[in-house]
Order: C-alpha cells, then structure tokens, then sequence
C-alpha cells in the first residue's frame, strides 16, 4: 500500500509550480517518512539535468511573478478608485458645507437688513408719530381758535342784538 501511495506521489514529480513544490515536499516525506533510497534520488537527478529540472520551476516563477504583478496593478487601480470616490465624497461635502455656510451667511446679511430697515422704519413712524401730533395739535389749536372766534362774534352780534332792542 504504501509503495502504490509513493509511487502515485512519483508520477508527478517534479512538481508544476513552487507553491505546489513546497506542498508536495512535505506530503511526500511524510507519505515516505525516511525511506527514501539514496539510488532513488541519485536516479532521478541524473535522468533530468538541472538545468531542464528546474527550468519549469523557473517558468512557473516567472508567471507567478507576472500574475503577482497583474494583481497588484489591479490592487493599485482599485485602492485609486476608493481614493477617488472619497475625495470626490470630500468635494460633495465640502460644496455642501460651503453652499450651507453662504446660505446662512446671506440670510443672515438679510436678516441684518431687514432688522436695519424694521428700526429706520420706527423711527420714521415716531418722528411721523410726533409730526402727526405736533400737526394734530396745530389743527386742534386753530380749530379751537376758530370756535372762539366763531362764538365770539356770536356773542358780539347777539350782544349787539339785544343792544338794539333796548
């Protein structure tokens, strides 16, 4: 049993990619644990020379190298999306904070105006208030005045009347 587990280990020796070198290694020591022969071993480094043996190991290396390379230039693509999409969240706050802010600042410019413009009109409407009496007053004083006048001659014509009849 065990010769048929090493010799499906040996099948596919030498291994495809690093990673599946490192997997192998161990599984095959543990599978064997010490009984490997050194002819066995010696057999196989010669039936290969190291150049071709390692060869495919190199070129496995190589495209893990440029898969390695693709995944960061993807990493890299989208670490500057996110990058992107914040600032651009930034902005959108930003131009919101800011319209906000120029918002509050022209209302409350219009509400210093409408407040400069609500005591303007006050004392316009007191000094208009006190015109208005002054000038009230002025009527009434010459109304007042004609009444006077008026009862006075009243008196005068009706003085001179009963003067008459006497």
């Amino acid at each position: 049993m065990l010769s048929e587990c090493l010799h499906g280990v040996m099948e596919v020796w030498p291994p495809v990619d690093p990673c599946d070198f490192v997997l192998r290694k161990f599984s095959l020591t543990r599978l064997v644990a010490g009984i490997r022969r050194t002819p066995e071993v010696i057999g196989r480094l010669m039936w290969k020379p190291f150049h071709s043996r390692f060869q495919d190991q190199l070129g496995n290396l190589s495209s893990h190298r440029t898969n390695l390379f693709e995944e960061i230039s993807i990493w890299h693509v989208q670490e500057s999306n996110r990058e992107m999409a914040r600032n651009a969240a930034m902005q959108n706050d930003f131009r919101r904070y800011r319209d906000l802010n120029t918002e509050e600042m022209e209302n409350a410019r219009e509400e210093r105006r409408l407040a400069q413009e609500e005591r303007r009109l006050m004392a316009l409407d007191r000094r208009q208030a006190a015109d208005d009496r002054k000038q009230t007053q002025a009527l009434l004083a010459e109304i007042r005045r004609a009444l006077k006048q008026l009862e006075f001659e009243r008196m005068g014509k009706e003085v001179a009347f009963l003067a008459a009849f006497r």
